[in-house]
């Protein structure tokens, strides 16, 4: 069996649980809309569920992009006010990804590679 080095891991660890840009929340699952982004708790942001964000008010004001629920389709979700990057690559050998630039609309990349 493998094993992660303890490097690795200790890298993990130490990055952000979220990044906070004035027009751009990103993190693993959710944050949670009722709360300002100073005060978001852990546990959504690595467990929540997104669709927490598809209410009809949208509290929360940035753009979210996250990942945590894969997408049945393959490809990303790209909505005015989130963007779901997951697209299950660990079974659909599929890797998507944001690219968010100042002055242009969010795009989204997807990489796959077949079966060898």
């Amino acid at each position: 069996a493998s094993t992660i080095p303890l490097d690795h891991i200790s890298f993990l660890q130490s990055l952000p649980r979220a990044l906070s840009c004035p027009e751009i929340f990103l993190c693993h699952a959710s944050p949670d809309p009722a709360l300002p982004i100073e005060a978001q708790p852990l546990g959504p942001l690595l467990c929540g569920d997104p669709s927490v964000l598809d209410a009809p008010e949208r509290p929360f004001a940035p753009l979210v992009v996250h990942g945590h629920i894969p997408l049945s389709g393959g490809l990303p979700l790209l909505l005015p006010y989130r963007i779901n990057v997951d697209t299950g690559a660990y079974s659909t050998r599929r890797l998507s990804a944001a690219v968010l630039r100042p002055g242009h609309a969010p795009e989204c990349l997807v990489l796959s590679h077949e079966k060898a």
